[in-house]
């Protein structure tokens, strides 16, 4: 339930340099007062879609029940692209319907997609390049007074998603997963995470082991030994932290969103590895210990590293679909 001191929680590619995000605020309090404002982040790569649905889905899960979230990443603005309210059981999302909440939506439970329309909730003059101002914040702020949701549109059944994949298990027996988000210090962050490696090594999906953490500080999948490749360079095992290699060497981790992450101690897997989002990421298992493999140095393929020539991979968007919601 709504109340006049509910949390509005914004996103953007906006940036703090100018005055957007200042005045998105200004319109919120000066509907509601009461509200409580916060900035998850402005500073999302301009026009970034995918970037900007995994930086929102990454903190959902840590926001009280009934935030509001308004996320305005918007290469469409302007246009004919509508703009979407997807109701949870926990939360409200305002965003262009460009993709944006596509991973939101996969991981929370929808109740119903509105698009807006009623421009009773509107600012009286509407600007073509800043519905930020003019749309999205005075929604969220009547929202936040208790508006309900059905007076802001009608419902929509087929919202703009993006298909961000999940691993696949090839013939070889190879796990194929792919970078969905490169961080600000360079981490690959893939779409595996650690339920699809525990399903896809025999020995834990059998049950006869469990993760664990050997000497060495490499995660351990019982008895199995594991062979990461991103674009030719070759990881051995996964680590239990960034600290478990050296400065300059290749790491393996489970991140904080338990999906893994590629990353070089003190310097940028991206920069190094020529990678962007859908780079593919294969895991293999191997019997028994490779230890000349791991921890391969950047930048003189040190301890046995395969070399390779190294292409750089250009950045596709995500592919895009049509999903059908089913009114509650």
């Amino acid at each position: 339930m709504a109340s006049e001191n509910s949390i509005i929680a914004l996103l953007s590619d906006f940036g703090v340099k100018d005055y957007y995000v200042g005045a998105m605020k200004g319109v919120i309090l000066s509907i509601n007062p009461r509200a409580n404002v916060v900035d998850i982040s402005h500073n999302v790569v301009a026009q970034d879609v995918a970037e900007a649905g995994f930086t929102l889905s990454g903190c959902v899960p840590y926001f009280p029940t009934g935030t509001i979230f308004v996320s305005v990443v918007d290469p469409g603005v302007g246009s004919d692209r509508s703009i979407i309210l997807v109701e949870t059981d926990r939360h409200k999302f305002l965003a262009p319907d460009n993709g944006l909440l596509s991973l939101v939506m996969a991981n929370e439970t929808v109740v119903g997609i509105t698009e807006v329309t009623n421009s009773k909730y509107f600012l009286e003059n509407i600007s073509s390049t800043f519905h930020g101002r003019d749309i999205f914040a005075p929604c969220a702020a009547h929202l936040s007074l208790g508006v309900k949701v059905e007076a802001l549109g009608k419902p929509l059944e087929n919202p703009v998603m993006f298909d961000f994949g999940k691993p696949d298990v090839l013939d070889n027996g190879a796990l194929v997963g792919r970078v969905v988000h490169i961080d600000r210090f360079g981490n690959l962050v893939t779409n595996i995470t650690r339920e699809h490696l525990n399903k896809f090594l025999p020995s834990i999906s059998e049950g006869t082991a469990t993760v664990g953490v050997k000497d060495d500080d490499t995660l351990n999948f019982g008895e199995s030994n594991i062979l990461i490749d991103v674009t030719g360079q070759e990881i051995a095992g996964i680590s239990k932290s960034y600290a478990s290699r050296k400065s300059g060497q290749f790491v393996a981790v489970f991140g904080s969103t338990g999906r893994l992450e590629i990353s070089v101690v003190d310097g940028s897997a991206a920069h190094e590895l020529k990678s962007g989002r859908r780079t593919p990421v294969i895991i293999q298992e191997t019997e028994g210990s490779d230890k000349s493999l791991r921890g391969a140095k950047v930048a003189d393929q040190k301890d046995g590293a395969k070399k390779s020539s190294r292409k750089r991979v250009v950045e596709k968007p995500p592919q895009i679909r049509k999903k059908t919601v089913k009114k509650p």
